[in-house]
Order: C-alpha cells, then sequence, then structure tokens
C-alpha cells in the first residue's frame, strides 16, 4: 500500500461522505440535499489551500462567502422542517472534498487502478465495523435484513458508477488542482434536479434555487479566477 496513512485518509473520508449523502436523502428532498453537498468544491479549495500550500487568491475567499450564503439559504428550511440531520450532506461534502485533496496529496504513488483499489478497500474495512454498529442502535434505517434481489443490483450499480466516477475525479487531480478539478462536478447538480422532479416529484422552490445559484455560481467563479493563470502560462509555452 503506498503511504499507508494518506491511503486509510482517503478511504474513511470517501466511505463518510457516501455515509452523510445516503443518510441525508432520507431526510431531504434530493435536489435540494445535493444543492448543500455542493459546498464541496468550496471547502476543496479550502483545505488545498491550507493543506497542498496551493495559492490564496481572493477569488477563492469571494466564492467561499458566496457559497455559505448558498448554504445557509437551502439549509434554513430543512432546518427546521428535520433538524440538525439536514447537516448530513455537508459531512458528505467535507468528506469528500477531504477524499480529492489526499488524492492530491497521493499523485505519483502509484497507477490510478491501484489507487482506487486501495481507496476501495480502505472504505470497505472501515464501513464493515460502522454497519453493525448502526444496526445495535435499533433505528429502523440501520436495520440489518436480506436485501430484495432489486436492492443487490441497484448496490451493484451504484458502486460501478460511483468507482468509474472516482476514478476519473482520481485522473483529474493528477493533472490539475484540487480546486481547479472540484467545480466540474456541478453538472451533477442538474441531474439531481431533473431526477428528483422526474422520479419523486420533488420540484425546488424558489429559495432553494436561489441558493443553488449561489453555491454553483460561487464555484464557478472560483475556477474562472483560477483557471485564467493557467492558461496564460499554457499561451506563453514556446
Amino acid at each position: 500500500m503506498p503511504r499507508r496513512p494518506l491511503q486509510w485518509v482517503r478511504g474513511i473520508a470517501i466511505a463518510l461522505s457516501a455515509i452523510g449523502m445516503f443518510m441525508a436523502l432520507w431526510v431531504m428532498p434530493l435536489a435540494e440535499a445535493t444543492t448543500i453537498a455542493f459546498s464541496q468544491p468550496i471547502m476543496t479549495a479550502m483545505l488545498g489551500m491550507a493543506l497542498l500550500r496551493e495559492p490564496a487568491r481572493r477569488a477563492t475567499w469571494i466564492a467561499t462567502a458566496m457559497a455559505l450564503a448558498g448554504v445557509a439559504i437551502v439549509l434554513r428550511p430543512n432546518l427546521a422542517e428535520v433538524g440538525s440531520a439536514a447537516l448530513l450532506p455537508l459531512l458528505a461534502a467535507a468528506g469528500m472534498a477531504v477524499t480529492i485533496i489526499a488524492n492530491r496529496a497521493s499523485v505519483g504513488q502509484a497507477s490510478v487502478l491501484r489507487m482506487q483499489y486501495w481507496l476501495c478497500l480502505t472504505a470497505l474495512l472501515f464501513l464493515i465495523p460502522v454497519v453493525p454498529l448502526l444496526h445495535a442502535t435499533g433505528l429502523p434505517p440501520f436495520q440489518l435484513d436480506w436485501p430484495h434481489w432489486s436492492v443487490l443490483a441497484r448496490c451493484i450499480l451504484i458502486g460501478g458508477t460511483a468507482s468509474m466516477g472516482h476514478g476519473l475525479i482520481y485522473m483529474g487531480t493528477v493533472r490539475a488542482g484540487a480546486g481547479t478539478v472540484a467545480p466540474m462536478t456541478y453538472g451533477q447538480l442538474l441531474v439531481a434536479v431533473a431526477l428528483g422532479a422526474l422520479f419523486f416529484g420533488e420540484v425546488p422552490d424558489a429559495a432553494a434555487l436561489a441558493g443553488a445559484v449561489l453555491i454553483v455560481g460561487a464555484g464557478l467563479f472560483m475556477w474562472h479566477a483560477t483557471r485564467r493563470p493557467i492558461m496564460v502560462e499554457a499561451d506563453a509555452a514556446p
């Protein structure tokens, strides 16, 4: 295993991100949970500055303020309805942000396939004891039983697509800064809104849409501001 402690950080962070998002979808509409989870690029940029010594730009601080305002707008009604459980998407965002930072710190240690293998293995070893602990709480959502075959099929589909998606994210972080890659996942937000409306009849209200615009706008603003120096350097190269 390349740099074992760092690989455990990657696995545990992605496992916590998955737990946060799955649990969030029990208590929140799909579009709103996804919107809050998309504060992740801002968290990634802040961690990149603190841990990877990536440049601290004024654009990052402006984008952070915008994203926090957007999260507050989306989160406020959900806090009133479901309580602190509405903070679960923030756990998902934080876990993914730490994963991306750890990916960037792992560049060059092994091939993409090997890094993906260790991510999955360490996440699995972390989740094996977590599942029976949650079962022991006695809460209905965490009770273990033998699932219907369709549940297993959906788990296989989620595992395959998520592993492929994370592999592509890792390949992206190999080639660019973590803060540059993170906003590219905003396409997921559009898909989540469409699927929530199509399959669950969950149409975001005006406040949720306003918060989403702020969060996405913050991420895209930060991406544009941090990409300009890279593009100038590329144009100046012989």
